[in-house]
C-alpha cells in the first residue's frame, strides 16, 4: 500500500506557514523515508512562492494546484481542508503543517477505520457552556452537541463512501456554521 501524508498550504509572504510545512516535510522524510508527501495549495499560495519559499516544491512528491479564492487565507484554508476528500485519491496520512513528524508514520497506516483522529483534549462538552460562543450557536440552531470532540489537525483518512460522505458533511456544516457567525 502507498503510504500519503498530506498537508494543506495557504500562504502568503509575510506569514511562516511555508517555513514550517518545509520543517514539518523534512521531518517526515527523515522519519518514514518511503512515504509519499501530496501538497493542496491554492493558486494564490503556489504562485507566490519564490526564492526559498519555492523550495517546498522540493520536498514534496505531488501538489494539487486548486484554483479558489475567498475573503482570507483562514477561509481558504478551512475550506481546502473541509474538502480535501474530494482533491486526493486513495488513503492518506492528513497532518497540519505546524506538526512535526517526530518517528516513522508507517503504523498509523494499520489503523482498522476509515477515518481516525485523535480526541481534542482541550475541548469537551462539559467545558462548552452555553455563553461561549459555540455554545450559543450550538443552542440557538438547535445542534446537538457532541460529547466528543477530535482534533482535525492530524487524520489518517481511508477513500472509501464513508469518508467521502462525512467530507461533504464536513464542508457543509462547516459553511452553514461560517454563513450563521461570519467566523471561520
Amino acid at each position: 500500500m502507498d503510504k500519503k501524508l498530506v498537508y494543506v498550504l495557504v500562504t502568503k509572504e509575510s506569514d511562516h506557514y511555508t517555513e514550517m510545512a518545509l520543517l514539518s516535510t523534512q521531518c517526515a522524510r527523515k522519519y518514514s523515508p518511503g512515504i509519499t508527501i501530496e501538497l493542496v495549495i491554492d493558486r494564490k499560495s503556489y504562485d507566490g512562492l519564490k526564492g526559498h519559499r519555492s523550495t517546498i516544491k522540493e520536498h514534496v512528491d505531488n501538489i494539487h494546484v486548486i484554483d479558489i479564492e475567498a475573503e482570507s487565507n483562514a477561509l481558504i484554508s478551512r475550506i481546502l481542508k473541509t474538502k480535501l476528500r474530494q482533491y486526493i485519491t486513495g488513503d492518506y496520512l492528513y497532518i497540519d503543517i505546524d506538526a512535526v513528524p517526530i518517528t516513522n508514520l508507517d503504523s498509523v497506516f494499520n489503523t482498522p477505520c476509515d477515518i481516525a483522529m485523535a480526541y481534542d483534549l482541550e475541548k469537551s462538552s462539559d467545558m462548552v457552556d452555553f455563553i461561549d460562543p459555540d455554545g450559543k450557536i450550538y443552542s440557538e440552531n438547535n445542534w446537538i452537541l457532541s460529547k466528543r470532540f477530535f482534533n482535525s489537525g492530524v487524520m489518517l483518512v481511508r477513500d472509501s463512501e464513508k469518508t467521502h460522505a462525512f467530507f461533504d458533511s464536513w464542508h457543509s456544516k462547516w459553511q452553514e456554521y461560517v454563513s450563521i457567525t461570519g467566523l471561520h
